[in-house]
């Protein structure tokens, strides 16, 4: 975020930064040109002052602006609780000891009008004053940025002072060791910022030296090119110039890798680029634990991850914290559904992101797969009908009776004979009209039996297509000589297999019950169209019909010709069996007393 500038200041004078590069030659004085040595890595050497300058401290003030207070297209300019900030926590060419320059020590004011001794005696004063300039109020020679040079054509020239109000136009300030050299951007001796081109002076901040006896409590801030000192409040914001006291010329780079080796974390093994996993202040081409795990690197499964526990999930050496396949699946951590559980399927059922193999609940009902009775398809109810603890929504044998649901002609219906009695699929267990008759069977006398007409001829309830004793006379049907007439005795004179009750001709003489008036015929007797033989028309015990004996013999025997007449005139005998049956009666004893 962008940090606002006090809105209690103070003018610095309107202190401007303008945007030109100075360009200074060192030569005007043999003194200066000694006094200023440049020191590798951006840094000048002040001999007279033994203080070393940052050369480009705007691009560390603006990186500061930027990054720690938030501030967007910094300037580099800020407050003086910034400034002092900001010295104290850069860390630059191997040095954290960066501070404000010194102000000079005054007696009695602060100002200095005549840009003397006083004036000279702070740290920016002399840089300006004794080593710049060869006169007070010399004008500072500018150069203009690169882009202007360029437009120039002549990057040698001096295109404007700083009384030449047309220097507003350049955009940054260089200030150069010399001139007799090609001038490059990217190496000067030192760099100040861009400027508000409205004023004449840029201002910096300085710090009062504390052993100093002076009534002034506030730091103060130089301006050069022409102007004075003076003490501002601290809210107002000015650029910065870093020193730090002494030479940096004696750097000890042991390793040659260009760093030096009171800052190198490698000092006797060289690693320009300083890496340091663990930040623990030993660069890793010399640490042995370069993670800081607590295993050394050469024994370690991940040498640049902390990994106290050493796990290796797929046991491939690489330890999980650095392994991109940790459970070894073929599948890059970031794209695997289950990272740490090998599933090259990547089967995730309930599409929640997590594979199967490390999804507690793999349906994603309410139940975790460890309670769920179908932990791959989703059933809150849980309902399990053959309570087999496989839900019925992922049973393949709904019903436990051994038949598959696809198979199973009643899925839910125990029925392991599969009987269908009237095969229209619908197995006798589930279907409500077995023998599909069109009566259901809950009121079907014959549920397996079709039997539409639901007959039942003795009334107890079995319809006769399925009752065992049609006649519920206590015969099986499979015995019962009369099915359908009660005859508990089963009686059949004639023995010809059907009962008394029901068969039409009783003595099997050929005549039929209604029309034979002799019943009871012997079997085999020859009998006439009345169903009688002719010892029923003249029976041995007296006269047909009546209970009275043959008054004699004769009478028998007189009564026997007669029938035998009829039934030879009838042509029902022959001559033979007419006289033998003749024979018989003359002899038989029948009408004796």
């Amino acid at each position: 975020m962008r940090v606002p500038e006090g809105s209690g200041r103070r003018s610095l004078r309107r202190a401007c930064v303008f945007s030109a590069v100075i360009a200074v030659s060192l030569a005007v004085s043999g003194r200066a040109a000694a006094e200023l040595q440049q020191r590798p890595g951006g840094m000048v050497y002040d001999s007279h002052n033994n203080v070393t300058y940052l050369a480009n401290p705007i691009f560390e003030s603006k990186k500061y602006m930027s990054e720690v207070v938030g501030q967007s297209n910094p300037s580099g300019k800020m407050t003086l609780a910034q400034a002092r900030d900001f010295a104290s926590g850069l860390s630059y060419g191997g040095y954290d000891d960066w501070r404000l320059p010194w102000a000079g020590v005054w007696v009695t004011s602060p100002s200095c009008p005549n840009v003397g001794s006083t004036c000279r005696s702070n740290e920016i004063g002399h840089l300006f004053y004794d080593e710049v300039f060869s006169a007070p109020y010399q004008a500072i020679p500018i150069y203009c940025s690169s882009k202007v040079r360029t437009e120039s054509g002549n990057d040698r020239n001096f295109q404007y002072s700083v009384n030449d109000r047309r220097w507003e136009n350049c955009e940054g300030t260089f200030l150069y060791y010399s001139q007799t050299g090609p001038l490059v951007d990217s190496a000067p001796i030192f760099t100040v910022a861009n400027c508000d081109p409205q004023y004449e002076a840029c201002w910096f901040w300085n710090e009062y030296p504390a052993y100093a006896t002076s009534p002034f409590a506030n730091p103060w801030v130089f301006g050069y090119g022409g102007t004075q000192s003076t003490t501002p409040s601290p809210d107002n914001q000015g650029f910065v110039w870093l020193v730090r006291d002494g030479d940096v010329a004696s750097v000890v780079d042991g390793d040659s890798d260009g760093i030096p080796d009171n800052t190198d974390n490698c000092p006797a093994v060289a690693n320009a680029n300083q890496t340091d996993n663990d930040a623990d202040g030993s660069g890793d081409v010399c640490d042995g634990d370069d993670d800081n795990d607590g295993y050394a690197d050469t024994s370690d499964n991940c040498r640049l991850v902390s990994n106290p526990t050493q796990s290796d999930s797929d046991g491939d050496g690489a330890g999980d914290e650095c392994d991109s396949d940790r459970d070894g699946d073929g599948l890059d951590n970031a794209l695997d559904n289950c990272p740490s559980a090998a599933n090259v399927d990547q089967t995730d059922t309930d599409d929640d992101g997590l594979g199967d193999e490390c999804d507690l609940n793999d349906d994603g009902d309410d139940y975790p797969d460890a309670a769920d009775n179908c932990p791959s398809v989703p059933n809150n109810g849980q309902d399990d009908l053959d309570a087999d603890s496989i839900g019925d929504f992922c049973d393949a044998d709904l019903d436990g009776d051994g038949a598959a649901n696809q198979a199973d002609n009643c899925p839910i219906d125990v029925n392991v004979s599969q009987d269908d009695a009237d095969g229209d699929g619908a197995g006798d267990a589930c279907d409500f009209d077995d023998d599909n008759d069109g009566v259901t069977d809950a009121s079907d006398n014959c549920a397996l039996v079709v039997n539409a007409d639901q007959a039942d001829t003795d009334g107890d309830g079995a319809g006769n297509a399925c009752d065992a004793d049609l006649d519920g006379d206590g015969a099986a049907n499979a015995v019962d000589n009369c099915l359908n007439i009660v005859n508990p005795d089963q009686h059949d004179q004639d023995d010809d297999g059907a009962g008394d009750a029901c068969d039409p001709d009783i003595d099997n003489d050929t005549v039929a019950n209604g029309a034979d008036a002799c019943a009871g015929t012997a079997g085999g007797a020859i009998v006439d169209a009345t169903g009688c033989s002719i010892t029923q028309l003249a029976p041995c015990s007296g006269p047909a019909g009546t209970i009275t004996p043959w008054r004699n013999h004769g009478k028998f025997v007189s009564a026997t010709a007669q029938a035998v007449k009829r039934f030879r005139e009838a042509g029902l005998l022959t001559q033979a069996q007419a006289d033998s049956v003749m024979t018989s009666a003359s002899q038989a004893s029948c009408g004796f007393q």
